[in-house]
């Protein structure tokens, strides 16, 4: 702590604090030129987190996959449910179903007598004891009764992966048996199983579980497809890009033969209208927001707050204050305006060598409005739809056409926007870098600025400490140098008082 001004009566504390005032003004400006650049490398990064979302909406339409959604109907649910992929042809099928794929089971004819106590085989279940031998398709199992369980029983033949499942219900006391697929490939052969008791040789399965031993298979799908005849081991399956799940039997007609179901494959246009309207909103919200930072009003006057500032300020006034210190830090930059330029330029142009009539975003009825709204599309949502139903072909090759040769008049509207985002971003990392938690060095334009400006406010920092240390040695000697003329005074004044005396 130091306590100056005892010999002089000066505010020595409020002296040197008022001369650091004047030496810290360069060192507010160096935080403040920080401040800003800080303000203007996060709404850099703001733009470009809509520029990466953007990236990700033109992306998909550059895939043809993204056009070619198709819809599929059933006319009886009841019968077959179906869905479409991409790649399915737009037509009806008549599909007529005459058995359904089952799986094959065993269960258990009666209850098995089982007693209160389930810890092992030979309590549950009177007669049993020793150990039991059998196979299940052709995979060997040995079950000690004395040591055993119901439940252990299960275990083994669930974990055997032999394609059948095992359980036992206590409430029915019966024991099931089941394959985990279905057709005729689906089987459950038991072998073996035979056991001594004391009434002579017994089948554990036959005479303690009530399951007859031997073989059930199960029953592949017949069904007939516009015509021809089919069968599959699965109520699921996929014909020529078209999912059917079979679900129950055909009604039989005055025929004596199964009614078909109708099944309808289109374009999902309304699918496509969609995907494309995200698109234009998305972009006119990426549009807005450069636009918006573009034309910012930026308020000279309102430099960052240093501490003293705020001290001078209530909360209400530093809110105001600001909201103008950050405004306009990115007024007319013209890397923003060049790729503001850039995708306005890739997304109006016309694509040339398309088979159709799109040629444009304008000849499907997507156009921009008049100068002040700075390239924002708008859309005649029904024209749209009208194109897109009319060929949605041509829609889609307008949006992904490539180039053969390289030139960029041929390529898709979204492969030109596309290739235009993913500069924007790098141009944007380059100057601003991006936000991540996996690296901790800064490289950018801006990152490097705000480095250099950290070891000057450091530098600078010390100086003034330096300076503030000379201040009050100087000012300490001041006192010690006042402290000894009070002395020596002090002293005169007495050699005169005795003097006199």
């Amino acid at each position: 702590m130091r306590i100056g001004g005892l010999a002089s009566g000066m505010d020595i504390d409020q002296i040197i604090a008022d001369m650091m005032s004047v030496r810290r003004l360069p060192l507010d400006k160096l935080t403040q030129q920080r401040q800003r650049l800080e303000w203007q490398q996060e709404d850099y990064r703001a733009i470009n987190k809509q520029l990466f979302s953007l990236r990700e909406s033109v992306f998909s339409l550059k895939l043809q996959g993204t056009f070619n959604v198709k819809s599929a109907f059933s006319s009886n649910e009841d019968i077959v449910q179906v869905s479409a992929g991409g790649n399915a042809l737009n037509g009806t099928y008549k599909i007529a179903v005459k058995q359904l794929a089952e799986g094959a089971f065993k269960t258990s004819s009666a209850p098995l007598g089982s007693t209160d106590d389930y810890s092992t085989l030979s309590t549950q279940l009177e007669g049993l004891k020793g150990e039991i031998k059998f196979s299940i398709n052709d995979q060997e199992f040995t079950v000690n009764t004395e040591t055993e369980s119901i439940y252990d029983l299960m275990n083994k033949i669930n974990k055997a992966d032999i394609g059948v499942q095992a359980s036992y219900d206590r409430n029915l006391d019966r024991f099931f048996l089941s394959t985990t697929g279905t057709g005729e490939n689906a089987q459950i052969e038991i072998v073996g199983g035979a056991y001594q008791s004391e009434e002579g040789e017994k089948n554990f399965f036959e005479d303690i579980l009530n399951i007859d031993t031997g073989v059930v298979k199960g029953k592949n799908a017949e069904f007939t497809l516009n015509g021809a005849e089919f069968t599959m081991a699965s109520n699921e399956f996929t014909i020529n890009g078209i999912s059917y799940s079979l679900k129950g039997l055909s009604p039989t007609g005055a025929d004596g033969e199964p009614v078909a179901a109708s099944v309808s494959v289109k374009s999902d246009t309304e699918k496509i209208f969609d995907t494309i309207m995200d698109f234009v909103n998305l972009y006119n919200e990426t549009i807005d927001k450069i636009n918006g930072k573009l034309f910012e009003k930026y308020y000279r006057d309102y430099p960052p707050l240093t501490d003293a500032m705020r001290e001078q300020l209530d909360d209400d006034q530093i809110e105001k204050w600001m909201e103008k210190a950050r405004s306009g830090l990115l007024r007319n930059d013209s890397m923003l305006s060049g790729i503001v330029s850039q995708m306005r330029t890739a997304i109006y142009g016309v694509v040339e060598g398309v088979s159709g009539e799109y040629n444009s975003l304008a000849s499907i009825w997507i156009t921009t409005g008049d100068y002040s709204e700075r390239g924002k599309l708008h859309v005649n949502e029904d024209k749209l739809r009208e194109a897109i139903a009319k060929d949605p072909e041509g829609i889609k090759e307008l949006f992904t056409a490539t180039s053969a040769d390289g030139s960029s008049k041929n390529e898709g509207i979204a492969s030109r926007l596309y290739n235009e985002v993913v500069a924007g971003i790098s141009k944007v990392t380059e100057k601003a870098g991006i936000e991540s938690d996996f690296s901790l060095v800064d490289n950018s334009v801006i990152g490097k600025r705000i480095k250099d400006m950290d070891d000057r406010i450091e530098d600078y920092e010390d100086r003034l400490k330096m300076i503030e240390d000379r201040y009050w040695r100087q000012f300490t000697a001041m006192e010690k140098a006042i402290n000894q003329m009070n002395s020596q005074s002090m002293w005169l004044m007495q050699q005169f008082s005795m003097g006199k005396g």
